[in-house]
């Protein structure tokens, strides 16, 4: 019975393999050249583009049962396979076990793997030698499978050396970028700076599996003609900051393993003289010296250098002083600069930029200030020399804020004082117009009345005082207001003419009404008042 029953599953399995192989020759008759669909042989070239697509493409397919077939594409000697996914629809699941595309770097099923696709994507694979292995693989429960891929003979892109320029700063990218790479490669680029100059790297995009200690997918930077020179850096998330070469010659090396993949990365390189960041440490008793390169020649071009001047005395901070400075000036120090921070980074606050003749006293509020330089690649000029010392706070600077402080509300006290007393004095000028203007209103004008002593002399009357009424004239509006004449002393005589009779002054009979009517005008500029002459409307 054992015997029989391993009898009949063998002989089940080997019609089910028949039944599978049978299948793929219908599906891809047109496809695969003899009864036996083990792998067919494609021909990629660098002249155009082929394509390869599922059955019936752009129409869906179902098969009756779960197949698989194979593709094996070469490519000339010294070039690779490039495959891009231009049409992918799939009965697709997170780990892609139903219908999927396999692609194995090589001419076998048993090479490394390069990708599994399940769902469309905007990547292409690339082959590291001139072969590579496609399968495709369905179960053939859902009618949703088609596909179409592109596939050419590519030459190798992924490493070189590179020169680098101090003149124009370069770009370097990650194959496909900025598309997705490719998955299990590992590409070495050597940059090359003129000599007498080093490179300098500067992380503008970086996007790419991720992990702790940067194992999976990773950028690493070696300094000097290969991966076997010492590492500057090895990375797999973007940076802040550059990453400088000791000498002319810096090794990038770029590798990916088989599972997941991103945007890549892309980096500006240039060629110039980049000193390596210092720390300096002052104390009290002593100061350092910070210098442009060269200096006292000048300084070269596309340069940059950076120091942090730091001390341990407590309570102590970095007060700077300008021995020398030459720089190349502009109004807003873009070109070259010496930049101050109040801190022990970038990051801090910064003091500002200085460039020219004029070069910066500063002082600390910390225990720490960082300094950068920076020259174009245009001009040199004779540099700076920078003193720094470790020093108590000044105590200037206290009194200056303090200073300010009670200054300030010294200020605003004097100025509400101010404003009081303005406010009070067009209060008192304006209650005065305002009984100045009832007076005329009323058209009463306080006078005396003078007297002439039997003596000869001028005197007032002792009690008596009248209201003198003017006559009414128009369209004047000066006030009419009666001087009374000048005293004379009592004891120089004098001969005095009399004022005229008091019925000749003080009448009650009005004007005629002629005399009224002919004031008026039809001019109507006679009756305008110009309050302020030196405008006119």
């Amino acid at each position: 019975m054992k015997i029989g029953t391993r009898t009949s599953g063998t002989i089940l399995t080997n019609m089910k393999e028949h039944v599978l192989l049978g299948l793929c020759v219908i599906l891809f008759g047109p496809l695969v050249k003899g009864s036996v669909p083990d792998i067919e042989n494609l021909s990629a070239t660098t002249l155009r583009a082929n394509y390869l697509t599922s059955p019936g493409y752009p129409m869906n397919y179902r098969s009756v049962s779960s197949s698989d077939c194979q593709w094996r594409i070469s490519a000339p000697i010294g070039t690779f396979v490039k495959v891009e996914v231009m049409f992918l629809s799939t009965s697709s699941s997170s780990l892609c076990i139903y219908d999927y595309l396999l692609f194995i770097d090589g001419s076998s099923t048993d090479s490394t793997r390069l990708a599994k696709l399940c769902r469309p994507t905007s990547r292409y694979i690339i082959s590291t030698s001139n072969y590579m292995t496609i399968t495709f693989h369905t179960d053939g429960l859902e009618r949703k499978w088609a596909f179409r891929l592109k596939y050419t003979a590519v030459s190798q892109s992924c490493g070189s050396t590179l020169s680098a320029s101090s003149i124009i700063p370069k770009n370097l990218t990650s194959p496909g970028y900025p598309s997705n790479y490719p998955n299990n490669i590992d590409c070495q680029w050597t940059l090359r700076a003129p000599i007498g100059r080093n490179v300098k790297v500067d992380v503008l995009f970086l996007a790419m599996e991720s992990s702790r200690s940067c194992s999976n997918d990773y950028l690493m930077f070696n300094d000097g003609t290969s991966s076997n020179a010492r590492r500057l850096k090895r990375i797999c998330h973007k940076i802040s900051d550059s990453i400088i070469s000791s000498g002319r010659y810096l090794t990038i090396s770029f590798h990916t393993d088989i599972n997941l993949w991103d945007k890549g990365f892309r980096l500006l390189y240039t060629a110039g003289t980049f000193g390596p960041h210092r720390s300096i440490v002052v104390n009290y008793y002593e100061t350092s010296y910070v210098q442009s390169p060269n200096f006292p020649l000048n300084y070269p071009i596309n340069a940059e250098q950076t120091w942090t001047i730091s001390t341990n005395s407590d309570g102590y901070v970095i007060s700077l002083e300008t021995r020398d400075f030459n720089i190349q000036y502009d109004d807003s120090c873009m070109f070259d600069f010496v930049q101050l921070y109040d801190g022990s980074d970038a990051s801090a606050v910064s003091f500002g930029r200085w460039c020219g003749t004029r070069g910066p006293i500063k002082e600390s509020s910390g225990a720490s200030m960082f300094v950068k330089f920076q020259s174009d690649n245009l001009q040199s000029y004779g540099g700076f020399k920078l003193a720094f010392s470790a020093k108590k706070p000044s105590k200037n600077r206290q009194a200056t804020n303090v200073g300010g402080i009670v200054g300030g509300g010294f200020g605003a006290i004097t100025l509400v004082f101010i404003l009081i007393c303005c406010c009070a004095s067009y209060n008192r000028k304006k209650s005065q117009s305002l009984r100045n203007r009832n007076v005329v209103n009323n058209g009463s004008y306080p006078n005396s009345i003078y007297s002439i002593s039997p003596t000869g002399h001028l005197g007032h009357a002792s009690t008596q005082r009248v209201m003198y009424t003017p006559s009414l004239t128009y369209p004047t509006t000066q006030s009419l207001m009666y001087t009374p004449p000048r005293a004379i002393p009592p004891s120089q005589p004098t001969v005095y003419t009399p004022p005229p009779a008091y019925n000749e002054v003080v009448t009650d009979a009005p004007p005629l009404y002629s005399d009224v009517i002919n004031t008026f005008t039809n001019d109507p500029s006679a009756y305008q008042v110009v309050d302020n002459p030196s405008c006119h409307l």
